[in-house]
């Protein structure tokens, strides 16, 4: 149904066609960025071998991605997440 909704001009859309289309275009996004972080994780592994790809990939993403403002708490926060997740 979403599909055919794209060829639908937007002024005409019922106020549930566009909450669809925007469910619809939030799952695209995530599955898009899914698939990013699995070409990322696979570019780790292959630069960084097997044995260490993802290690690197987690201290990249503890030591430089989180301290920059993309975690509220930092990087000790998505530390605590982590653990908080993993049991």
């Amino acid at each position: 149904m979403v599909d055919m909704l794209l060829n639908k001009p937007l002024a005409d859309c019922t106020e549930r066609e566009l909450e669809d289309l925007q469910s619809a275009s939030l799952d695209e996004r995530k599955r898009r960025a899914f698939q990013e972080l699995m070409r990322v994780a696979i570019l780790y592994v292959d630069i960084y071998g097997y044995d260490n790809g993802l290690n690197e990939m987690g201290e990249d993403l503890f030591k430089k991605v989180a301290p920059d403002n993309l975690h509220p708490g930092g990087w000790d926060g998505l530390l605590r997440h982590v653990m908080k997740i993993s049991g």
